[in-house]
Parts: C-alpha cells; structure tokens; sequence
C-alpha cells in the first residue's frame, strides 16, 4: 500500500538540491529559489508531500543519507586513494545563493576503481548532515560528481570551527556578495594545490557507503566518500555563512537496508488506529 504520509501539493521543486548542476536537473542560470526547505510543512518531514512522484524515495527509500557514522562499523580507506582533484581557479569560481545552500561552481575528477567523475559542484550545509559516532559538526560540504552513465558520487568533509582551511577562506572570501537568495558572485582566488587539500588527504581516511540525495527527491544509488578528518573554518567567516545559509541539515536516516523512518512511522500510526 503506498503511504499517506502528508498533504499532497503542487508545488513543483526548484533546481537548488544535491544534483544540482547534474543531468538529474541541469544548471540554470539565474537559478530558481527552492521552493522546499528545512522547516514545517516544507521541510524533510514533508518532502514527500512536496510531489508524491519524483520525491517517492524520500519516504520509501531504505538506503537514504544523511546516516550517524559508527566509525567501528565501516572499513576506513587513506583518503589518498580518493583519486580527487579541481581545476585551478585563480580569478575565482562562480558561488550562488540557492535559498537553501551556498553552492559553488567548479571543474574537477575524481576515479572509483576505473570510473571516472567529473565535478560539477559544491555545496554546504549546517551543521552537519552526517553524524560521526552521534557527534555533530558545525558545517558539512558535499563535493558533487557525475559520471559519463549519469551516476552519482559525493564526497564529504564535516568542517570544524578553527583557522580557516586555504579552500574555505577562498570559497567565503566575498561570501557577503551572495547575501540574498538566487544573487550570484564570485570567491576568491585558488588552486587545488595551493588549497592544502592534497596534504590534508594525505593525512585522512574516509568510510565509503551507498546511499542517496540528501534533499529532494533523495535519489538513492548515490556513491558517498565521507573523509572523517574535518575542514576547518573560522568563527567569523563560519557566522557570516550561517547568516545566509540557516539551517539546511536533513535529519539522519535509519540505518542502511532498513524501513524508511517516514514509512516506518505511517505503518505504526495505522497499527495504531485499528
């Protein structure tokens, strides 16, 4: 039996989710505000209800992300073997305001096995959607890629309040540019080897997983490299970017393979009304 699970509306979803930039929905520029958020009726609770066709697996789906992270659990890689890189940018990338994200547009690979991604963004939210070991940071960036079969990959790096990352100081320089939703301005300048980010992989393991979209419609399938060593960013820059940003985290998820928390929850209310 399919789920009743809120009020249907036909509210269409605006292009500002995770596969933004991808073929799942291509890159408009200006780019529409979302229209689905983080709060009540439009909120995770009420994806589904946004658009009971495409968003079906944000209550069905039973390998949905965001997920806590029991470190135990998962076998932990050197980030290393990543395999990930980004063009250098030394005039600066492109960053939106989506209403609900800061995303920033730039070119990039990374290679699983023999199968190559290209970038073809990154974004933020906060905090951080995943959990490690039921432990929460500040902020999350989610580095988006697509291969040439139009699968899905995300690699992930929670970051932590500290001195600032060469890469977010660069992101965020004129992050004041962007204070209002569907406004477009530029970063600073930077390169991939000038970020650190190589060093900083050296140094880093990351737990790999199959799970989906975090924002509507949650495609699953996703591929997601979650680095365990954080980002870090400064107190000032961090609460300039919260200001714009607000609060955009998808609760966590049941685990992998198991009922869909939204479906678990229909069923026990209709258990309960017999």
């Amino acid at each position: 039996m399919k789920p009743v699970l809120l009020i249907s509306s036909t509210v269409s979803l605006a292009a500002a989710f995770c596969g933004h930039g991808t073929t799942l929905h291509s890159r408009d520029l200006p780019s529409p505000v979302s229209t689905f958020g983080y709060d009540g009726i439009n909120g995770p609770l009420g994806w589904y209800g946004l658009n009971t066709t495409t968003n079906s697996a944000c209550a069905l789906g039973r390998h949905q992300s965001p997920i806590n992270i029991a470190t135990a659990n998962f076998t932990k890689v050197g980030a290393e073997n990543l395999n990930f890189t980004f063009d250098d940018y030394p005039d600066g990338a492109e960053i939106e305001n989506l209403g609900t994200t800061l995303e920033v547009f730039i070119n990039g690979s990374m290679t699983i096995d023999t199968k190559q991604y290209k970038l073809k963004q990154l974004h933020f939210h906060g905090p951080s959607e995943h959990h490690f070991d039921h432990e929460i940071f500040p902020m999350e960036v989610h580095f988006v890629l697509q291969a040439d079969d139009a699968s899905l990959s995300v690699i992930s790096f929670p970051i932590q309040l500290g001195s600032s990352s060469q890469l977010l100081q660069a992101v965020f320089a004129h992050v004041d540019d962007v204070d209002d939703p569907g406004s477009v301005g530029r970063t600073g300048g930077f390169t991939f080897k000038g970020t650190g980010l190589a060093r900083r992989l050296a140094f880093s393991q990351y737990i790999r997983y199959s799970g989906s979209l975090t924002t509507p419609p949650c495609t699953e399938g996703v591929t997601w490299s979650v680095v365990l060593q954080p980002l870090y960013i400064d107190p000032g820059t961090y609460n300039k970017v919260k200001r714009i940003m607000a609060y955009n985290a998808r609760y966590t998820q049941n685990g992998l393979g198991e009922m869909n928390l939204l479906d678990a929850a229909r069923e026990r209310l209709d258990q309960g009304s017999r």
